[in-house]
């Protein structure tokens, strides 16, 4: 994607500051993705040919270097949204639109959720970067209609999206599942739970020191799995370790097997960990 820069790091940088060198005018955005030693800069202003220079400042330590990049031709191609989460939904599920570049602005007025004929109240907010989440209550079998208007989307190249609408279904609560999992430990140690699925999704996490019981409802049916992390510095996630500090990484358990969610299914876990 046009503008996007992948910054590799050894370890999670932290905060930091960029300076742009080269020059005055042009804006960026960072996306830090799941993985924590990687972020994604996004910058606005660059000549086919030319080099770009960034001054990048660690805040916590002072550590200062820069970064050069060599653009190529822009992209010509249009601006877009695209459903974030993919239809037919549950009551549950956060509904997003996406895009492939950063969002910077978002009219409210010219998006519309229509039930029959009304138009159904709902909210609007950024969810990261590059997409909106949407939020409104959904009821079992339902049948919706998002109706975006021409302009109501502008990414941070000033390009803004076509018209579009797209009709959807809320699934019925025999179409879904519902898992209850319980995790006991003997241990008092701070740690995170993740429940995800096999596309590595996080469907839950929480933080827990000895038990903890999670319910979770209306949610599609597909296969399931678990870990734990000892959270050594009580972060809320999973690090890696430092050689030059001999720290090791943070250990993670796994549950030996994977749980299989089926429509109308409701599954109880018990997980006893050290």
């Amino acid at each position: 994607d046009f503008g996007k820069i992948e910054m590799y790091f050894s370890k999670p940088p932290g905060a930091l500051q960029i300076e742009r060198l080269d020059t005055v005018t042009s804006e960026y955005v960072i996306e830090r993705p799941e993985n924590g030693d990687t972020l994604i800069f996004w910058t606005n202003i660059w000549k086919s040919g030319s080099t770009g220079e960034w001054l990048i400042t660690h805040l916590e330590t002072g550590t200062q270097d820069t970064m050069s990049v060599r653009f190529t031709d822009k992209d010509t191609t249009k601006f877009r949204l695209d459903w974030g989460t993919k239809p037919p939904f549950s009551p549950t599920d956060s509904i997003c639109f996406s895009a492939k570049t950063p969002i910077v602005q978002f009219d409210p007025s010219k998006i519309h959720l229509i039930l029959d004929t009304l138009h159904t109240p709902f909210s609007i907010d950024y969810s990261g970067v590059r997409s909106l989440a949407l939020s409104t209550r959904l009821e079992y079998g339902q049948t919706l209609k998002w109706i975006v208007d021409s302009g109501a989307v502008t990414d941070m190249f000033g390009r803004v999206n076509d018209s579009f609408a797209q009709g959807f279904k809320v699934l019925n609560d025999n179409e879904l599942s519902i898992f209850h999992m319980s995790v006991r430990s003997d241990s008092t140690f701070p740690k995170v739970i993740e429940i995800f699925n096999n596309d590595e999704a996080i469907l839950y996490r929480n933080t827990f020191t000895d038990d903890i019981n999670i319910s979770l409802y209306d949610i599609h049916p597909q296969e399931l799995k678990a870990r734990v992390i000892y959270d050594v510095n009580e972060n809320g996630r999973w690090d890696t370790g430092n050689y030059f500090e001999n720290r090791q990484p943070e250990k993670v358990i796994y549950l030996t097997k994977t749980v299989e969610l089926r429509a109308n299914w409701e599954i109880e876990e018990v997980w006893n960990i050290r």
